[in-house]
């Protein structure tokens, strides 16, 4: 990244979301938990720059993966802040890595809707772990 390059966009995430019965709707609707745990940062699509409410990603085939290669199933609308006390610790990390590509991924998918290199894999997730752990 060069010194005159914008500095790079991360949308917070998180691994996990509640579905509580909503009386007033009659079914059960996403929605942030209590304890919303550790947040990640993800590489946003352009789509998702603009979002004003979290985006719960439902469907198991296009979780995300953070920047750590933790799983993430919510995009926040905020971005991620590194001097926040719940922001992990390897996706704080990441950023900071020059070797990180820091652009945003221009479209949401390869051949089949799906998300080209930020798609979650466990061996990714794996390999992710096994390099910190060294």
């Amino acid at each position: 990244m060069t010194s005159d390059s914008p500095a790079p966009i991360y949308k917070a995430a998180l691994t996990k979301y509640a579905m509580p019965f909503d009386m007033a709707a009659g079914a059960r609707a996403p929605q942030i938990p209590d304890d919303p745990g550790i947040v990640h940062a993800v590489r946003p699509v352009h789509s998702e720059l603009g979002i004003r409410e979290p985006y719960y990603i439902e469907d198991t085939g296009n979780y995300r993966a953070a920047l750590c290669g933790a799983l993430v199933k919510v995009i926040m609308p905020n971005t991620f802040k590194t001097e926040e006390p719940e922001a992990c610790t390897y996706c704080i990390a990441e950023t900071l890595n020059p070797a990180t590509d820091h652009r945003p991924i221009l479209r949401p998918g390869g051949l089949f809707g799906m998300y080209g290199g930020d798609a979650w894999s466990p061996r990714r997730w794996f390999r992710k772990r096994v390099e910190r752990n060294k």
